[in-house]
């Protein structure tokens, strides 16, 4: 059997020392290797000291995941790094008799109404009627050892809040998610998915599914609600008091423009103005807020926002375009109320609210990258505009970029025009 030493370098690019951060990553493994099992398998440091480890096999060498008489193909690996700040540490993959950390604060209960996830440093609580993302979050914020002090207390409150074009509000918190799960389980870190549809308080859904219509005889979907679901996965991590979210919008409808749907369904396009989170944290009577190049302090009548957005360039010549160079039409505003607190093209997305020695810090990955985008605090709430109600993408593109568009098309055709055809392409 060939040995194993596969080497994993993790490199720092934001100047920040990194103690024990959670890293997730698949490696792919040599059918020589011959692993069959976790339990070959372990992970140790640049001095060979062995470091604790998550290991979950994704595919097997000409075999299922669950055929454990095949070698491992790829095995997603969890485990939790230190990197000095603009700095590189080097981990390796090897064969050994370690397998799964048997050590772990992580630990996850759940009964008829409830999940309860407790990694040590933190505890959180998943209500299965409704989806608010945390009903409860508790830390031991007076150092007592006890994981009680709650931090977030939002029964039946909060969630995501879809606005449609007529102004309608659907939410996740009116009906219970179709589905709940433990999607992965593991010593560092586990997994909890949360589907759903989107609820109106008069009990109507929004984008309600099509079956066999008066216009559509022939189009039934296999949906009972709501053909737009949100499709959520909270990550926890052992010994850490955060978890990573990530949040999928699904449009399930029919195309209408690809066989067979074609000829018998209708385009589902769906229309909404704008998606909020709102997180409930518990009220204080002052704040205090950071965030990138601004902070300030928000009293019981106060509010920080912080917006990314793209700008119209209203001196063009030619109406309804927008800015025609990147650089000119992006930016970003951070506001109390309504003074500026600072300004800039792109902002990295991050906001910490905190007070009497408690609070909530919260990051939005490719935050400039997806504008428009938002996040509002006050003293009850957070607000995360994933599509807030300001804003819009450029929509046009401006007349220069077209004809430069043309002059690359016409000097590739001159550069190739004495090669094969097939290099002509339009």
């Amino acid at each position: 059997f060939a040995s194993l030493n596969v080497p994993l370098s993790i490199t720092d690019q934001a100047g920040i020392a990194r103690i024990s951060d959670p890293v997730t990553s698949g490696i792919p493994l040599p059918e020589t290797a011959n692993i069959t099992s976790i339990n070959q398998l372990q992970l140790t440091d640049s001095s060979g000291n062995n470091v604790p480890a998550q290991f979950t096999v994704t595919s097997r060498w000409r075999g299922t995941p669950d055929d454990s008489s095949k070698a491992i193909k790829w095995v997603l690996l969890d485990f939790q790094a230190d990197v000095p700040a603009n700095g590189t540490s080097v981990y390796y993959l090897k064969n050994g008799n370690m397998g799964n950390a048997q050590n772990t604060n992580l630990s996850l209960q759940q009964d008829n109404d409830k999940i309860t996830v407790s990694t040590g440093k933190a505890k959180f609580e998943i209500n299965k009627n409704y989806f608010n993302m945390f009903d409860y979050v508790w830390i031991d914020k007076n150092n007592d050892s006890q994981i009680d002090d709650a931090i977030v207390s939002s029964s039946n409150e909060g969630g995501v809040i879809l606005t449609d074009r007529n102004g309608t509000k659907y939410y996740t918190t009116v009906e219970a998610p179709e589905q709940i799960e433990i999607e992965e389980q593991g010593p560092m870190r586990t997994v909890v998915k949360v589907r759903g549809v989107f609820k109106a308080e008069d009990g109507s859904y929004f984008a309600p599914p099509v079956h066999n219509s008066e216009a559509w005889p022939k189009f039934d979907q296999p949906y009972l609600k709501s053909f737009v679901y949100y499709n959520v996965r909270i990550h926890f991590y052992n010994n850490k008091d955060y978890v990573k979210v990530f949040f999928t919008l699904e449009n399930n409808g029919a195309n209408g423009r690809t066989n067979p749907e074609q000829l018998y369904a209708p385009v589902q396009i769906v229309y909404f103005d704008s998606l909020n989170l709102i997180i409930k944290q518990n009220s204080a009577n002052q704040i205090n807020i950071a965030s990138e190049n601004s902070s300030t302090q928000l009293t019981l009548s106060d509010n920080f926002t912080l917006y990314q957005d793209w700008k119209e360039n209203l001196t063009d010549s030619i109406t309804s375009t927008l800015e025609p160079i990147f650089e000119d039409g992006i930016y970003y505003t951070t506001k109390k109320n309504n003074q500026e607190l600072s300004t800039g093209p792109t902002n990295p997305g991050w906001v910490d609210a905190n007070s009497n020695s408690q609070g909530i810090g919260l990051a939005i990955r490719h935050f400039w990258q997806n504008f428009p985008q938002k996040i509002t605090v006050d003293n009850s709430k957070i607000k995360i505009g994933l599509w807030p109600e300001e804003g819009y993408y450029p929509y046009r593109q401006h007349m220069i970029f077209m004809l430069k568009k043309v002059e690359e098309m016409l000097e590739f055709i001159y550069l190739t025009r004495a090669g094969t055809k097939l290099m002509r392409c339009f």
